[in-house]
């Protein structure tokens, strides 16, 4: 006899931008808008990067979503680092708690 999982669920990756790709200015407001209202300084946030939203449902409700995005490392005196080796700025991968949800406009 097989005992079901009493809760399945899924973990969900939402694509809000793609790596390299170019926004209007409209778009980067609200984006900036976005990261903003979750405590995310825009400024520091690597603009050829992507930035998604990772979570987990159960196909009823969504939970635990974390802003996931490529930052700029800064050393101890506040100044962006080089990576010699891949040459392009240091970057630091981080995630946060997303707060406010990213309006969703257009067709869907």
């Amino acid at each position: 006899m097989t005992v079901p999982v009493p809760h399945p669920h899924l973990r969900c990756t939402r694509q809000v931008t793609a790596k390299g790709q170019d926004l209007t200015a409209e778009q980067r407001s609200r984006l900036a808008s976005w990261l903003e209202a979750n405590g995310v300084r825009p400024g520091e946030v690597a603009a050829d990067e992507p930035i998604t939203v990772e979570y987990k449902t159960d196909g009823q409700r969504e939970w635990g979503h974390l802003i996931c995005f490529s930052e700029y490392y800064r050393n101890h005196e506040g100044h962006r680092t080089f990576d010699y080796r891949a040459q392009h700025a240091t970057l630091v991968r981080r995630n946060v708690q997303q707060s406010t949800p990213i309006e969703e406009v257009g067709d869907a």
